[in-house]
């Protein structure tokens, strides 16, 4: 049975818990034809002031993925 849904593209997200609006944003932004799927990677809310606090958080998201 065809995907009457998905017929054009099936788009995976893979999103931070702490990030609330890449969902509906793709949602909004999803052309006819194309799905939307999404999933969360539980990481803590921290605090992004300075470049290795950005790293940190990467190696986080990474310990999470793999």
């Amino acid at each position: 049975m065809p995907d009457a849904l998905g017929w054009r593209c099936k788009f995976a997200v893979v999103a931070p818990s702490t990030n609330t609006v890449v969902q509906p944003e793709f949602d909004k932004m999803r052309p006819p034809g194309v799905t939307n799927h999404f999933d969360r990677i539980a990481v803590s809310n921290m605090q992004l002031t300075r470049d290795d606090d950005f790293v940190k958080l990467m190696d986080a998201i990474e310990s999470e993925l793999f």
